[in-house]
């Protein structure tokens, strides 16, 4: 049981890295940056991102071959439904050395509050995730398939929008957000 939850860790750690960037979190910002920003009704936002993997590290020499070499991408789209509410969809493919990972996923955000006047506005949104993977390792002389769970977030974002110049035209937006993860095979 022991190697099989170091085996999930080191993999979930390396596989960070290709989810971090453009993930199955639609343009606007979902889960690892959640935002309260929505995509206008009537507008598609399309994304995708692809990053490639390599080296070693601490974890890496425990197993062989090091998992964290590959190559993921990322495709989706985001539309707006009304002023308040955008739905997406996205996929997301990992190809590292110990197998394939592959996940769909949808998600959703409602703006339900949004004071333009004050620059304040407040989001609840929704994600769920569901891979699929084909991951062995071989770790200390044994051979173990790996699982990745299904993942459903929800959160919270509040964005404060800041004008540099009365009048200006130009903006800034600062956010924060709470997000919760549940993870289940």
């Amino acid at each position: 049981m022991i190697k099989v939850l170091l085996a999930t860790l080191i993999v979930a750690m390396c596989c960070t890295g290709a989810l971090a960037s453009v993930g199955l979190e639609p343009a606007s910002g979902y889960v690892h940056l959640p935002d309260a920003q929505v995509v206008q009704a009537g507008n598609i936002e399309g994304f995708a991102g692809y990053v490639s993997t390599r080296g070693t590290n601490e974890l890496g020499r425990a197993i062989i071959p090091p998992i964290c070499d590959g190559n993921g991408y990322t495709l989706g789209a985001v539309g707006g439904l009304g002023r308040k509410l955008e739905l997406g969809v996205g996929f997301t493919s990992i190809d590292k050395d110990a197998g394939n990972a592959d996940a769909f996923g949808v998600a959703a955000k409602w703006r339900f509050f949004d004071r333009p006047e004050s620059g304040w506005a407040l989001a609840l949104g929704a994600s769920y995730r569901n891979w699929n993977t084909d991951m062995q390792v071989s770790q200390f002389g044994d051979v173990i398939s790996l699982d990745l769970p299904a993942v459903t977030s929800i959160y919270l974002a509040a964005d404060k929008t800041f004008r540099p110049c009365t009048g200006s035209v130009q903006r800034v937006i600062g956010t924060i957000g709470v997000v919760y993860d549940d993870y289940s095979s």
